[in-house]
């Protein structure tokens, strides 16, 4: 079998560079496409309704309204958005995206060792959205999919592989966790029903190791306000060689 070999933290890029070129060697990678999902934790995103319907307009409404939320100008930003829908007053509802150069940057400069063919970035919440979609796309109906790690929580809410809302959260090692843990569940669903929709989500999906998902899964099914269960999708995804 592959063997898999952790990256540390503290890891220089010429060293997880390094590292990569090693991995994709071993998967035969021949200068593909490389697809980047960029952490939830490092990039901001914000739900607009737009004046307008047409693509360009709204990229430069986006692009106006990014440094509204950071402290930073317009051009150390990295913008982009997501259509959720329109209206017949001539408004978009979107999903406004934006991130810091320099982080962007960072990982394009690594993943530019590979020599890939072209490289393409996606939100986090994205590639949680399109897992849940691949393993149950029989199962349609608003979701919440909580990928819930020892350290760092995200949270999505989407609608089959479309992605509606997304925000995470540190989870601390308080002997309260479980209490803050509900809340930021609640303050998520509060947060989508105030800025996005009125139509809650029919069921919580947890992913993340088998333990603490389930415990997770276990707590929230105790407070009755939404069901929730573990998505065991280890044995449902197939990786093409």
């Amino acid at each position: 079998g592959l063997e898999i070999e952790s990256i540390t933290p503290d890891s220089d890029d010429k060293k997880i560079a390094e590292k990569l070129s090693q991995l994709f060697l071993k998967l035969s990678y021949s200068n593909n496409a490389i697809i980047l999902s960029l952490p939830r934790s490092q990039l901001t995103c914000r739900n607009l309704k737009v004046p307008s319907h047409v693509p360009q307009e709204i990229e430069r409404i986006s692009n106006l309204h990014a440094s509204h939320y950071l402290p930073y100008s317009t051009d150390e930003l990295i913008t982009s958005y997501q259509l959720i829908d329109t209206d017949k007053d001539g408004y978009s509802n979107i999903v406004l995206i934006f991130a810091h150069k320099d982080v962007v940057n960072r990982y394009i400069n690594i993943l530019k060792e590979l020599k890939p063919a072209k490289i393409y970035i996606i939100p986090s919440s994205n590639g949680i959205a399109n897992l849940y979609n691949y393993v149950s796309s029989d199962e349609p109906g608003l979701v919440m999919i909580v990928d819930i790690d020892y350290q760092l929580v995200e949270l999505t809410i989407a609608l089959r592989d479309k992605l509606l809302f997304s925000r995470s959260f540190r989870l601390t090692n308080y002997a309260d966790w479980e209490t803050l843990f509900v809340n930021e569940i609640n303050k998520t669903k509060d947060a989508y029903l105030k800025e996005v929709s009125r139509e809650a989500p029919v069921k919580i999906i947890f992913i993340g190791p088998d333990k603490i998902a389930s415990r997770c899964s276990e707590i929230i099914n105790k407070q009755g306000n939404i069901p929730a269960e573990v998505l065991f999708y280890a044995t449902k995804v197939k990786f093409s060689k």
